[in-house]
């Protein structure tokens, strides 16, 4: 008898250990979510800051983007298109950041389709985009023809 009780007690003992085994499994499973959505956060955020902060140490690109394109020299095109480019290119992570998280591409597109289509202040990304396409098409690129360039706001 003694034997059976002690054996009692050792599944009872068991079953805690595996329930807060549980517990802990789960807490640690909210905390890495929590995680993850900051760093595509910071990540998203520090994407756009680094287009914005190479506008901004160079105000001359503001100037060419406000420029005619056809009066534009083949330095000026080459420097919007390398703007463009890397705007494009950080636009392609955020898309990809919010398909792997199973976000809905609603307000990225929104964002993209109003950044795209200001005359003044589009980055470059005009000038850029048939190249862009041209290096391969992807789900991104189908995707920003078809929500960003096809929806002007």
């Amino acid at each position: 008898m003694n034997t059976s009780k002690l054996s009692d007690w050792v599944t009872i003992a068991t079953n805690i250990g595996i329930i807060l085994s549980l517990v802990f499994l789960g807490l640690q499973y909210r905390q890495n979510t929590e995680l993850l959505a900051v760093e595509r956060s910071t990540t998203r955020s520090n994407s756009q800051n680094q287009v914005l902060e190479i506008v901004i140490q160079d105000p001359s690109l503001i100037e060419l983007m406000g420029k005619d394109p056809s009066t534009l020299t083949q330095v000026e095109s080459d420097r919007l298109l390398v703007l463009g480019v890397l705007n494009l290119l950080n636009m392609e992570r955020i898309y990809t950041l919010a398909v792997a998280s199973a976000q809905l591409l609603d307000g990225p597109a929104v964002a993209m389709r109003n950044v795209y289509f200001r005359p003044r202040l589009n980055y470059g990304m005009p000038h850029a985009w048939e190249m862009y396409k041209a290096r391969e098409e992807t789900d991104f690129t189908r995707w920003f023809e078809k929500t960003v360039i096809s929806n002007p706001p």
